[in-house]
């Protein structure tokens, strides 16, 4: 990923957020929305793990069959 014109911090927080989004996506996919579970595993409070998603805009329903 090269973004041209931007800080290093905003080529970081751009990188954290794909990495986020992905990492909790592929863990919601996994445990089929299962918020319990997919915090588990990523080792975070469920509490934590909510605010990750609310933050993202990830809704757990999308992964749920």
């Amino acid at each position: 990923m090269q973004e041209v014109g931007l800080t290093y911090q905003q080529a970081k927080s751009i990188a954290v957020k794909i990495f986020q989004v992905n990492y909790v996506s592929s863990l919601l996919k996994k445990h089929r929305g299962n918020v319990t579970q997919a915090a588990k595993e990523a080792n975070l409070n469920r509490s934590n793990f909510l605010r990750l998603l609310r933050s993202n805009g990830i809704n757990p329903q999308s992964y749920r069959s």
